[in-house]
């Protein structure tokens, strides 16, 4: 990222430890960790056939060439990595995963302070949810000092939609991933659930709820036309004060024929 090596320059680099499994190639570091440690490594869209035994906390050696990618000319800045889709990969034995750097929101949504975090591991601590969903899996949240800077949370190891209910205002007292730059961005990309610590949601959910706060005022079912996929609905209407997060509940519809069918509300 700063420009020690050239663009289109061979290299190998040997004995980093894989801290990210992604879908076209993963993320090596070296073991230390900290700025500038970090690149990303381009293979293959099948490159989980080719080399079945990368897995994160690997050492491997890596030969390919250095690359400039901006989606030929639609990002505004670029992403450097590591191109190995004709060069080699070879795994030397099992490393520890560098400790995450601790960044601020302000430092990863700003690409003057962003780029040296490029492809490293790192943590951002006491953070609340700006935007649940900003769309493609991406997510926003900022920290609880006089910034109001926020920086997005991606999906492209784990999506965390299964598993936490997000709401705005919802808080988390760590995030932690590996830094990657796309489509105008620099994101953090957790790994799996365990990146995303502390957890506390901001809203009342449908979990919480008693008969009769929330209640079902008018139901579409087998429509005369369309398909009941797309075309079934129902109406609510919340007695309370308070806005009430539905995410979480089940519904429940109980056949004539005694059995009953249900459905946890996700999105």
């Amino acid at each position: 990222q700063n420009g020690t090596i050239a663009v289109g320059d061979d290299v190998v680099v040997e004995d980093v430890v894989v801290t990210g499994i992604g879908g076209a190639g993963f993320w090596v570091s070296e073991p230390e960790g900290g700025p500038n440690s970090g690149v990303w490594v381009y293979v293959s869209a099948d490159w989980k056939e080719l080399y079945p035994e990368v897995q994160r906390g690997n050492t491997v050696n890596v030969t390919g060439s250095v690359l400039e990618f901006d989606k030929e000319g639609e990002w505004e800045l670029s992403l450097t990595e590591i191109d190995a889709s004709s060069g080699m990969i070879e795994v030397t034995g099992s490393g520890t995963e560098p400790a995450a750097s601790a960044v601020t929101p302000g430092e990863l949504s700003d690409a003057t302070t962003a780029e040296q975090w490029e492809g490293v591991l790192v943590t951002v601590e006491n953070v609340a949810v700006v935007d649940p969903n900003l769309g493609y899996g991406e997510w926003s949240v900022t920290g609880f000092g006089a910034s109001d800077a926020v920086c997005i949370i991606d999906d492209a190891m784990y999506n965390p939609y299964y598993d936490f209910e997000h709401t705005i205002g919802d808080t988390y007292s760590s995030i932690t991933g590996v830094v990657h730059y796309g489509y105008g961005s620099y994101k953090v990309e957790p790994r799996d659930e365990s990146d995303l610590l502390g957890y506390s949601s901001n809203s009342i959910t449908g979990k919480d709820l008693n008969a009769g706060e929330v209640t079902i005022t008018e139901i579409m079912y087998n429509p005369e036309a369309g398909e009941d996929f797309n075309c079934e609905w129902f109406e609510v209407y919340n007695n309370l004060n308070d806005e009430v997060d539905l995410i979480g509940i089940t519904v429940s519809n109980h056949n004539p024929d005694g059995t009953t069918d249900s459905h946890e509300i996700r999105y």
